[in-house]
């Protein structure tokens, strides 16, 4: 591992004054000596060129290997909202031809392939925040992206390729999945009828008409939930052997993960400092890859439930207050118009359960420990039904 990357990382994680410094203190004191330890000449300025001129204003960096622009870096104060600076950097980028764009505050590192298509936010492929995420995870990421060995031999664009592939599959996969699961409702399969008509006669020495079940199944599923697994043909011809030998298939989709992973009482959460989360659910919703995004879910559910801010402090041990707050520890919930402060893993999931018990959500969390975890590259398993 890059020791002198890690010790950096602590110091910025430890800095109780970083909110507070601006964009040049950011510039000097974060961003130059990242790129210094990733093998970046910082004080050779046609490699590392401040202030490159592009047609109607200028990039704070022009990351350039033999005269070649490889990486424009855009840089804002620690406190700023990346989101309203993402359009002119990813146009500069487009303009000039760049395949790798970067836009940061210090803290939170936002990765953009400008010649992708799509929107300035869906040429963004990945994001590294050193605040939320383990330093391990950090140093790999930026090693990969970003170190100047890298850049020159073209393996930053090409895991770039990957991970923007990878989030838009996903993302695809995400937006049809409850379209799946409703058309198979709504249309069942003839091997899905079959298996609930031979279920049938066996309890009752009697079988439906195909109509029946159809009728039975969209009265059944009403509101369809986004993440139901959905058995497909070969499945239910599995599952329909076992019914004839009397087994039982897994209800799990995430049967073989749920079986190797170390189950964590819900009642007593620990030990999760230097964890990433493989998958994460609160009832019907699915979570990106996070701690912070997991509880940021329930605080939406609950806030779409009826509940106060009021009621969720109360409920909660968490500073969350009304209102787009940054400073402080502060970031905004995504899609509300309120603020929580930043928790550690621990007090993130506990805050979650209780949520999730209060709501009678169910929740699930995969994740995996790192190096310095308690169980290192061992999966756990927090999982909590009402």
């Amino acid at each position: 591992m890059n020791e002198k990357l890690s010790e950096l990382f602590n110091r910025i994680k430890s800095d109780g004054n970083l909110l507070t410094v601006n964009e040049a203190q950011t510039s000097q004191g974060i961003v130059l000596p990242i790129l210094h330890n990733l093998g970046w000449n910082v004080f050779d300025t046609t490699e590392v060129t401040p202030e490159y001129a592009v047609s109607g204003g200028r990039v704070d960096f022009a990351l350039r290997i033999q005269a070649v622009n490889k990486v424009f870096l855009e840089i804002k104060k620690t406190s700023e909202n990346l989101d309203n600076h993402q359009q002119q950097l990813v146009y500069y980028a487009f303009q000039q031809g760049v395949k790798l764009a970067i836009l940061t505050n210090g803290i939170t590192w936002q990765f953009y392939l400008p010649l992708e298509e799509g929107s300035w936010e869906q040429r963004r492929f990945f994001t590294i925040d050193l605040m939320q995420q383990t330093i391990e995870d950090a140093i790999e990421k930026f090693e990969v992206l970003l170190s100047r060995n890298s850049v020159e031999s073209g393996n930053a664009y090409q895991s770039a390729k990957s991970l923007f592939e990878g989030r838009q599959k996903n993302k695809i996969i995400r937006e049809n999945l409850p379209k799946a699961w409703q058309k198979l409702i709504s249309e069942p399969d003839e091997m899905l009828v079959e298996l609930l008509n031979e279920t049938l006669e066996k309890m009752c020495g009697y079988q439906a008409e195909n109509k029946q079940i159809t009728e039975f199944l969209q009265g059944l599923f009403p509101d369809v939930p986004v993440g139901v697994p959905v058995l497909k043909k070969k499945d239910i011809a599995a599952e329909s052997s076992s019914l004839k030998s009397g087994k039982k298939l897994q209800k799990s989709s995430d049967t073989q993960n749920d079986q190797t992973a170390l189950k964590l009482d819900p009642e007593n959460i620990e030990n999760l400092a230097f964890t990433k989360v493989i998958e994460a659910r609160f009832g019907i919703s699915t979570a990106e890859n996070s701690w912070r995004d997991l509880l940021d879910v329930g605080l939406r559910t609950a806030l779409k439930k009826g509940l106060s801010i009021s009621e969720i402090k109360d409920l909660l041990s968490l500073n969350i207050k009304e209102g787009i707050h940054k400073t402080q520890g502060f970031c905004p919930i995504k899609g509300e118009k309120c603020s929580r402060q930043y928790q550690d893993a621990n007090k993130t999931m506990i805050n979650a359960v209780k949520l999730a018990k209060s709501l009678k959500c169910e929740i699930y969390v995969l994740f995996e420990w790192q190096a310095k975890g308690k169980f290192p590259m061992q999966k756990g398993l927090i999982h909590w039904r009402p």
